[in-house]
């Protein structure tokens, strides 16, 4: 027998305790040795053959529909594994989550024994891409790997451990002209000709590239709806010579570029929001502050003592705020906890030093609290709403104490002009703060608590804060 075949009767599955195992289905076995058997084909192009024969009968709906469903089942759970097994290699080690983190989001839960040869549930990511696959535009595999890398969970579980997945093309439809220019000047410091040429740029490539697309997707859902199918999020492909012509007649400084020319400027243009995006989290303090200061207008006269004083009062403020925004958030939810189930509130806090302070990964947090599984704990936890509620709560509180410290050092004018200015700063603020937060949180360290949340976070937890009288 070819070991080869197995993948088409071995199911990947999770358990009821949310572990991964695989379980042979004789059934199917003995279906798809009969079916390589009558195929005239060698070893290295037997699974098109077979896949083109198990598609079709799963598609005609003949007597032996349920046993091709299977065995496509079967082997799309392989190859769902085989692109969580890439992930891992490739961002695994450095970023600290395994097979194990990955798998629950993305494969099947097994079914009872009474549903016979039926696998998988509607909202499964296997039986979506058996939905929609396409054997006339691309393979098996290449289909599974691109709904599993741009899935939901997947992408939230990515984004939560400091991995961002987005092509070139999205990123620039999800930049505003706006953020843009405070990118390039702020960050990147380059000259005001370079900003307006690349301000242009977007603003073209926004109007011509993106409402096409959007056009051509609202187009493919209307179909789509009328064949009782499901709504289609299509990718952002690399523009096409076309549209490139068309952006450059816009005018401007890119009306006389070459499409090729526009091409490589709109790709250097997403480096430079990458390169912003990846060390934002990374700037030191000073870099913040200095920013601050020029926010502040402070006149050409005033001495580096009163500076100081500014400074002082930033820094002070700023640990205050969030201090008492964690503060309110760990007794929120404890609080919450408690009501929903007895010593829920106390493994939440126990969870919640183990991971932060401990550095303890959640599948040993889960044996140490007394639950089964890591899924477990990421539920408990629930840390990218954590961190967003105490990014919220600081936001708020920081911003409206800046406008009162502004006004011990600025007259009514500059007051004035400076409160226009605060809630992008505080955005980028707090922004800074999570991101290193985030960032550590998930990146195997030798230093430990070494961002300003996670030792303000420690000692509110070293306190007892949120633990029960």
């Amino acid at each position: 027998m070819n070991t080869s075949l197995a993948k088409y009767w071995t199911l990947n599955y999770i358990n009821r305790l949310g572990q991964h195992q695989t379980k042979p289905i004789e059934k199917a076995k003995e279906f798809i040795s009969a079916q390589a058997i009558t195929l005239s084909t060698d070893e290295d192009t037997i699974d098109q053959a077979l896949i083109s024969r198990l598609w079709q009968r799963y598609h005609t709906q003949d007597d032996d529909f349920e046993l091709a469903e299977v065995c496509l089942r079967c082997l799309v759970s392989q190859q769902i594994k085989e692109v969580c097994y890439q992930l891992v290699e490739q961002f695994g080690q450095q970023h600290n989550f395994t097979m194990n983190d990955l798998l629950p989001l993305v494969l099947d839960r097994y079914p009872e024994p009474d549903q016979g040869h039926k696998l998988g549930v509607d909202n499964s990511i296997n039986t979506y891409i058996l939905k929609t696959f396409d054997p006339n535009k691309s393979s098996l595999f290449s289909w599974t790997k691109r709904l599993v890398k741009t899935n939901k969970e997947v992408k939230q579980f990515l984004l939560y451990y400091g991995i961002e997945q987005v092509t070139d093309w999205l990123l620039l439809k999800q930049t505003t002209p706006g953020k843009l220019n405070r990118i390039l000047s702020e960050f990147h410091q380059l000259t005001a000709q370079e900003i307006n040429h690349y301000r242009e740029l977007l603003e073209s490539y926004q109007r011509i590239y993106v409402r096409q697309l959007q056009a051509e997707r609202s187009k493919i859902n209307q179909q789509r709806q009328q064949q009782g199918l499901g709504k289609l999020t299509t990718p952002y492909p690399i523009p096409s010579k076309e549209q490139l012509q068309l952006i450059t007649t816009l005018g401007g400084s890119i009306g006389k570029l070459s499409p090729e020319a526009v091409l490589t400027d709109l790709q250097r243009l997403a480096q430079l929001i990458r390169d912003y995006k990846k060390n934002r989290g990374r700037n030191v303090t000073t870099q913040a502050l200095g920013k601050f200061e020029h926010q502040l207008a402070a006149d050409d006269t005033s001495n580096n003592q009163e500076e100081d004083e500014v400074l002082a009062a930033y820094d002070q403020l700023l640990q205050d705020c969030l201090t008492t925004a964690i503060q309110d958030v760990i007794q929120n939810r404890t609080a919450y906890l408690s009501r929903q189930q007895k010593q829920r509130d106390q493994q939440f806090l126990e969870a919640l030093d183990l991971f932060h302070c401990q550095h303890i990964t959640m599948t040993k947090i889960a044996v140490q609290i007394g639950l089964t599984a890591q899924y477990q704990v990421s539920r408990l936890l629930d840390l990218k709403a954590f961190r967003a509620d105490i990014a919220r709560r600081t936001s708020i509180r920081l911003h409206h104490q800046l406008v009162e410290l502004g006004q011990a050092y600025a007259s009514a004018q500059e007051v004035k002009e400076l409160e226009k200015r605060i809630s992008q700063f505080v955005e980028d603020e707090i922004n800074r703060i999570m991101t290193a937060a985030m960032k550590e949180t998930f990146v195997k360290n030798k230093y430990k608590l070494s961002s300003n949340f996670s030792r303000t976070l420690c000692e509110l937890l070293k306190k007892g804060i949120g633990s029960r009288e």
